[in-house]
């Protein structure tokens, strides 16, 4: 067995697929939402015998190692070594030569990780030496534990005497002036770039990881009052994008999968303390407000969100943003209160960690946090105050899909603002409706680009033509006997997809032995074969129905003749506009022979009917 096999041996790809993807069996098989694009209504699938993850709406995906390639943006080489190293599988030895063959073949990506990389350890470095005395003492002061401190890779940025270490350090390691630039790690002055200087000086160093562990990033705090901003993060990098990013996911990765849920907090000390504290599904943003990205990277791993932001005004509005985002998402939403003797989960966690434990595993449902919250806001005395509270709920209840939260949320909030029921509901009904005709406003001032409209028009007209030639060649490899039924009608330059094409051409010389039946499929076709496989499959065991010989012949023969008659129609109208345009009577006679023999291409159809 090769490297490569017994690597997906060792590995079974639904475990490697869950580390990046909330899987849920379904059949044979698992899905889940795709990690390559945002959606509702999962089409990613994960097939045990194929060993297979492929997303047919966006058509991303493959083997163990296409997959780790598209997701953390890698080449084959690096999935390899990744691969091998969680499989334990030793790879053959590569010489020194080799190896800086393939250092300076990396591409600008992997040039700017190594140097984060490098970053990384010079910063530890430095805060267990005698210059990173001071920053070592803050950070133990706040009760983070040695083991913590390493287990992070908390490090420590030298001050002002040393405002170019960094700089030093990564020309020496062969990285050019443009490179350390170009990773954020470095700044230039003067009009010719001719000064360099690090961008972290005298500040504690938090690594900010991929979901994999990659270092992309860094937060620095300020040790002294004299510098500002008390934070300061890495810019946005070819490698970090701080709206994907979530500080300590690759850590909490696996406890957020025991757990089933994710408890966010603010910031990086948040994040370390109640990780201490034994909190360990706990994530937070990467010195940005939470994004739609953040929340769908953990949608892929979770339902279950408990919000746990500080417990001020300024947190308590970033919680109410935060519902906003995460409403439409779908998500069984919480919060984590707790007295106000502590203003965020760090100072909670060093006064009473087994409180903060407590309260983000016995969170309150956001239903009663929203109605405790407007009630303390504008008050329950009055009826204005009541109305008004109502008001602001009703704009948060109008979001939540489930009939069943709605009718709850509403008992609770009668009982609390002393409003009946019908009230609230009317109020809701009411706030629908100014939505709605908002909305309206909105489409209807909103120029009319034609021609956009037609290029997306066209684009979905494009992907559904797409999933008819996926379906139809999926029907034909698993009910192979069909093929006899449209061997004579169906011509490759119905397929649009270039691979497709070649795939239905493989079938073809199979069915009819060309060459001796002895025609092999490519690697690459092979894979797209049990992909198109596994689309039928799937398709059966979503409508829990599998086709009969009977009725998948019945299907092909439909499939092939809106395929190929669309084919014809769009072939018709190019032919009449080249016709039109053509510069000479040659052209032109050209143009007619062929759109006479479409036409009895279309003849031969109509017999079909």
């Amino acid at each position: 067995m090769d490297h490569v096999a017994e690597i997906k041996n060792r590995i079974p790809i639904e475990d490697l697929v869950s580390q990046y993807v909330q899987l849920k069996k379904v059949g044979r098989n698992f899905k889940g939402l795709c990690p390559f694009h945002s959606e509702r209504s999962p089409s990613f699938y994960v097939s045990t015998e194929k060993q297979l993850a492929y997303c047919f709406g966006c058509r991303k995906g493959g083997d163990h190692f296409k997959f780790i390639q598209e997701i953390e943006g890698i080449d084959f080489v690096e999935a390899l070594k990744m691969l091998a190293e969680k499989a334990r599988v030793e790879l053959p030895t590569v010489s020194h030569e080799q190896r800086e063959k393939i250092r300076v073949q990396k591409s600008a990506k992997d040039r700017i990780i190594e140097m984060h990389e490098i970053a990384q350890s010079f910063f530890e470095e430095q805060l267990w030496s005698p210059p990173g005395s001071h920053a070592l003492s803050y950070i133990r002061a706040r009760g983070v534990s040695d083991d913590t401190i390493k287990n992070f890779h908390l490090g420590y940025a030298p001050a002002q005497g040393s405002s170019d270490a960094m700089f030093r350090l990564l020309i020496k390691e062969g990285f050019s002036k443009d490179e350390c630039e170009q990773s954020g790690l470095v700044l230039s002055r003067n009009t010719d770039n001719s000064v360099h200087f690090d961008r972290f000086r005298n500040r504690l160093m938090f690594p900010i990881s991929t979901p994999l562990g990659k270092v992309c990033a860094f937060g620095g705090r300020a040790l002294s009052k004299e510098d500002e901003p008390k934070y300061l993060n890495s810019p946005e990098t070819p490698i970090y994008h701080k709206s994907d990013i979530l500080y300590g996911f690759f850590e909490a990765k696996n406890a957020i999968r025991t757990a089933g849920s994710v408890v966010f907090v603010e910031g990086y000390m948040d994040m370390i303390a109640a990780y201490q504290s034994g909190v360990q599904n706990v994530v937070a943003t990467s010195g940005t407000a939470l994004t739609n990205e953040h929340l769908e990277l953990i949608k892929r791993h979770s339902d279950l969100l408990t919000f746990s932001f500080d417990a001020d005004s300024a947190g308590r509005q970033a919680t109410l943003r935060a519902f906003d985002l995460a409403l439409p998402l779908g998500f069984t939403i919480s919060v984590a209160v707790w007295d106000d003797t502590a203003k965020d989960p760090d100072e909670m966690c060093a006064k009473n960690p087994q409180k903060y434990i407590d309260a983000t595993k016995k969170p309150q449902p956001m239903s009663e946090f929203l109605i405790d919250y407007f009630a303390s806001v504008y008050g329950t005395e009055r009826l204005d105050q009541r109305v008004t509270a109502a008001q602001a709920l009703v704009a948060f209840i109008a979001r939540v899909q489930s009939p069943l939260f709605v009718d709850e949320w509403i008992k609770q909030a009668s009982i609390k603002l002393s409003v009946s029921v019908d009230a609230l509901y009317g109020e809701l009904q009411q706030y629908k409706k100014t939505q709605k005709k908002s909305s309206q406003f909105k489409m209807a001032s909103k120029s009319d680009d034609s021609a956009t409209s037609t290029n997306s028009q066209n684009d979905k007209n494009n992907d559904r033509q797409l999933q008819k030639s996926e379906y139809l060649l999926g029907l034909l490899l698993t009910y192979q006997s069909t093929i006899s039924l449209i061997n004579q009608m169906v011509q490759p330059e119905i397929f649009l997809d270039p691979e497709l094409k070649s795939v239905y051409r493989w079938l073809l010389d199979q069915y009819n032995q060309c060459s001796g039946g002895q025609n092999e499929a490519t690697e690459a076709m092979k894979s797209r074969v049990q992909m198109l496989m596994l689309y039928v499959e799937q398709m059966q065991s979503d409508a829990e129905r599998t086709l009969s010989e009977h009725d998948a012949a019945q299907e092909v023969v439909a499939i092939a003749l809106q395929l190929a008659r669309s084919y014809v129609t769009k072939q018709k109208s190019q032919y009449l506009n080249n016709l039109r345009t053509a510069p000479t009577k040659e052209l032109k006679e050209q143009i007619l022979a062929e759109y006479e023999h479409l036409l009895s291409y279309e003849h031969r159809l109509s017999i079909h009917t």
